[in-house]
């Protein structure tokens, strides 16, 4: 639908020349080992395939310091993209010590100060081909979500002087020394503007925008962020408003579909509960996979049934699409669950299981990725309007990661229609101004008649 939309306020000749449309692949930071942005780069190649035009949008760097994250993301990019470890690596100082400096320093600013100023090397260590590869690789646009602990509500509070300042200030280096045409901003919505304006110097902001996935298509999911999009100033301009192009898009997505509940989510068949549900009795102890829930998470869930039972709106049909977190304590005031939003509670990287009382199971890792906007079942396509393509086998018995390893992955990831929404807008609006505008650029943008 974002290709459909891009195409009714802008010409072909307009839309060729993007940076969606150069082939230059994109690059990530902190991608968490589910990989949001590059599903959603093959959502994308796949959506404007089939219209008839040639994208590779192909994964060619990603950034991830967790060793178990780094072997799930050897599972998800290309065997052509780099896969590097700390991002602090970038400092011929070394990391502990470029560390060290920046803890140093007394505000935030005089971090950011001393990382531009810092001298860094221009290849890395590679997980991925075990060699040093380039960190530059011309890519057209960066995306990245820096840590949100120091912001979020559910973390530290610390602000831009909390403990991961070193890591977002070498993210802004990085990305001066990269130089890449578009830039895109994820974080929670609690993040104050001015730190993404301060760590990112020569860029020019062009789209901010907090919305959560309902407004792109997937209604089930609670899941609110911060997005903001750039272009280099040195190398890059817009032909067309990305904000409005966004807009107009979450416009279509209301008016031209019904709305999913978590109910929705449900797809699993029989046989596939029970195999998800040994595999994670293998990972925790939890019994067997007729008895997950621990005798305090059952105790939860009653807890979680009647205190849904005293609400004004409890009916049927919120009832059947009410999912619990069994790790949060009702009876102590302490709730996460879908019964005022009647969306799937935010998934966090620790935790306990979601559970629907109604149906007495526990949600799949599958239905989790689904949430999320992964190609884990056809419903993910549908709802993004896009072809369907390849499902993603989100979880191996024969993989090195647990069934948790795979829940903190999701849990750190972007949800694959909001970044593929926002981001694919500032690709399709960008283009390298080193072009002269054709004529027919110029008329395509203007807002007056011809014969005037």
């Amino acid at each position: 639908m974002l290709l459909d939309c891009a195409r009714q306020m802008m010409s072909d000749a307009v839309l060729e020349r993007s940076v969606l449309f150069q082939g230059r692949g994109t690059d990530s930071d902190f991608s968490g080992g589910a990989a949001g942005w590059e599903t959603a780069c093959h959502f994308i190649n796949a959506a404007a395939n089939v219209r008839g035009w040639q994208v590779d949008l192909a994964p060619r760097t990603v950034c991830e310091i967790d060793s178990k994250m780094q072997q799930a993301l050897q599972r998800r990019v290309p065997s052509s993209c780099c896969i590097f470890n700390d991002i602090l690596d970038i400092f011929s100082l070394g990391a502990a010590p470029a560390r060290n400096a920046m803890n140093a320093c007394d505000t935030y600013l005089e971090k950011v100060l001393w990382a531009q100023e810092a001298h860094c090397e221009d290849s890395a260590w590679c997980v991925q081909h075990r060699q040093f590869c380039a960190l530059n690789t011309t890519a057209g646009s960066r995306v990245g979500g820096f840590p949100c602990q120091d912001f979020s509500q559910a973390g530290l509070m610390k602000g831009d002087v909390g403990p991961q300042a070193p890591v977002i200030a070498s993210f802004g280096r990085k990305t001066s020394l990269t130089q890449n045409p578009v830039l895109v901003i994820e974080n929670v919505q609690s993040c104050p503007r001015e730190v993404v304006l301060n760590t990112f110097p020569g860029y020019q902001w062009a789209a901010t925008s907090v919305f959560s996935p309902a407004q792109v298509g997937f209604e089930c999911t609670s899941r609110k962020r911060l997005y903001m999009g750039a272009v280099h100033q040195a190398t890059t301009d817009c032909a067309q408003d990305p904000g409005v192009l966004f807009e107009y898009l979450c416009h279509c997505c209301r008016r031209e579909r019904t709305p999913i509940t978590p109910r929705s989510l449900l797809v699993a068949s029989a046989a596939e509960i029970r195999e998800d549900a040994e595999l994670l009795a293998k990972t925790a102890a939890r019994g067997s996979a007729n008895m997950l829930l621990t005798k305090s998470e059952q105790k939860h869930v009653a807890a979680y049934v009647d205190k849904f039972s005293k609400l004004d709106c409890c009916d049927q049909s919120q009832w059947e699409n009410l999912v619990v977190h069994v790790g949060d304590n009702p009876a102590g005031g302490w709730t996460t669950w879908s019964a005022h939003s009647n969306a799937l509670p935010t998934i966090r990287k620790s935790g306990s299981l979601y559970f629907a009382p109604a149906w007495r199971r526990h949600l799949t890792m599958m239905e989790m990725f689904l949430s999320m906007g992964y190609p884990s079942h056809p419903l993910a396509a549908e709802q993004s309007h896009l072809p369907e393509t390849h499902l993603l086998n989100v979880y191996s018995p024969d993989f090195a990661l647990s069934w948790f390893d795979w829940r903190r992955a999701l849990g750190n990831s972007m949800h694959v229609a909001a970044v593929g929404a926002f981001a694919g807008a500032m690709l399709l609006c960008s283009r390298m101004n080193c072009h002269d505008f054709s004529c027919e650029e110029i008329l395509s943008n203007m807002d007056v008649d011809a014969d005037e």
